[in-house]
């Protein structure tokens, strides 16, 4: 078998199967070339050799995917005869955490040109990692410039799925398209300009809709989806070539208890924004069931790419505005008993291309959402920071947004669930802070404020 050079490395948190309750650790590694030898992997208890992830097409995806579950709290080397690379020690107690959402880029000269300027992410990359983060939040959403909303297959343009139902499913990755997900993108959308901080800390990686199977699903699952048969042997790697026509295209949920804060990750890529969907709200209601046991008794946020309440725009001085979502897992979560668990002190997503946080001053037993969308993709909205109340889903919230700046968040927990998190624009110095948000905070305002 060749060799193949280092191209990215990093390490990834998972969940570990019953009865372990620790989360599992993943180096992952992408390699030059199909086909090649995985790198040796080398901690304090010795080495040993990675597994290749299956490729889901070798002409669209010409790199090997190695991995191996590694121990936290020590340095992790990956050797290859052509070199090697160095990944940080994990803390099973993080303090500082780094959040990224919606980061790919449009690549359209019309709405969004890849320069620094329009795009800033790797700079954005760059200031999450300078904070020294014990872990680093990927909310989804990675791959913009290869999943267009609409392509050509077979010399018809067609709408591509993106959670709602169709008359018919139409996936970019059919025979006779033009644009089916492969390497390229996933290399200029993503890993380059994620390169200083994929080796910065540990990562927790959300699916977001643009990774759906129909889109930059094949890539997903072969590069960053967590799951893996090292960790679960009844795993088995999603290669994204069934139909979803009639089933719900998402992961099952999974918590991460990690000593200060447990973690539940929620795959919401499906969860149509436009209306309770008929096919993905029944299996929306039973993640929403599953997210009562995995919660467990203390501090947890839990995780989703599509956030459960947001507002598009709040209203204005004439009334306009206002309007709500996401309607899907709303359902869902009503159908689950109404309420999350107590000890879900967060929603944490991204999804819409702005900065958006939504405190709600009514006794419902729900807890904030915080939407950190707006890491790299063009941005939707172009109006003034704004606060308001804003009736969601049955009650008054109180939302504030920032749809002017690019930006992520840095947040230090503290005891007992409490936070403080600050958002940054692409400068990363709290004299450009968009905003700070605090745990606990008083039920009848916002949780977050606009400036530092």
């Amino acid at each position: 078998m060749s060799t193949g050079s280092i191209l990215f490395s990093f390490l990834l948190w998972t969940a570990a199967p019953q009865p372990t309750t620790e989360p599992a650790l993943l180096a992952r590694a992408v390699l030059n070339g199909t086909g090649v030898a995985c790198p040796t992997v080398q901690q304090s208890g010795g080495s040993a050799p990675m597994t290749a992830r299956v490729n889901p097409n070798t002409a669209r995806f010409p790199v090997t995917v190695c991995e191996a579950v590694v121990a936290p709290g020590a340095a992790v080397t990956l050797t290859t005869v052509t070199g090697g690379a160095t990944l940080p020690a994990a803390s099973k107690a993080p303090r500082t955490l780094a959040v990224l959402g919606d980061t790919g880029c449009r690549d359209n000269p019309a709405k969004q040109p890849c320069t620094d300027k329009a795009w800033p992410y790797q700079a954005i990359a760059g200031k999450a990692a300078a904070a020294n983060p014990d872990l680093i939040i990927h909310v989804g959403d990675y791959n913009y410039r290869g999943t267009p909303s609409k392509t050509v297959i077979n010399g018809q343009k067609q709408t591509i799925y993106n959670g709602c139902q169709l008359p018919s499913y139409q996936s970019q990755n059919v025979p006779g398209s033009e644009t089916p997900d492969g390497w390229a993108a996933w290399l200029a959308d993503f890993f380059l300009p994620s390169e200083p901080a994929l080796g910065a800390a540990p990562w927790v990686m959300l699916r977001g809709n643009h990774e759906l199977c129909a889109k930059a699903g094949p890539g997903w699952f072969y590069f960053l989806d967590p799951a893996s048969t090292l960790v679960d042997k009844g795993y088995v790697q999603n290669t994204c070539t069934a139909s979803y026509q009639d089933t719900l295209d998402a992961s099952p949920p999974y918590a991460l208890p990690f000593d200060t804060l447990r973690l539940v990750v929620m795959d919401t890529a499906a969860a149509c924004d436009d209306a309770a969907d008929p096919v993905a709200t029944p299996g929306y209601t039973e993640q929403m069931k599953a997210v009562q046991a995995l919660a467990g008794s203390g501090p947890a946020w839990l995780l989703t790419h599509r956030p459960v309440w947001g507002v598009t725009k709040v209203p204005d001085a004439d009334g306009k505005g206002g309007e709500t979502f996401n309607p899907t897992l709303q359902a869902a979560l009503a159908n689950a008993g109404g309420a999350l668990p107590g000890n879900v002190g967060l929603v944490l997503s991204g999804h819409i291309h702005r900065f958006e946080s939504v405190a709600f001053a009514d006794k419902t037993g729900r807890p904030p959402q915080l939407i950190i969308g707006d890491s790299g993709v063009q941005l939707s909205g172009s109006g003034k920071p704004a606060t308001a109340k804003v009736q969601i889903d049955g009650a008054t919230a109180h939302v504030t947004q920032e749809t002017k700046s690019f930006g992520y968040m840095v947040a230090k927990l503290g005891p007992q669930g409490g936070w403080s998190g600050t958002v940054y624009d692409q400068r990363g110095d709290k004299k450009h802070a968009i905003a700070s948000c605090a745990v606990p905070f008083d039920k009848a305002k916002e949780f977050c404020s606009l400036g530092d």
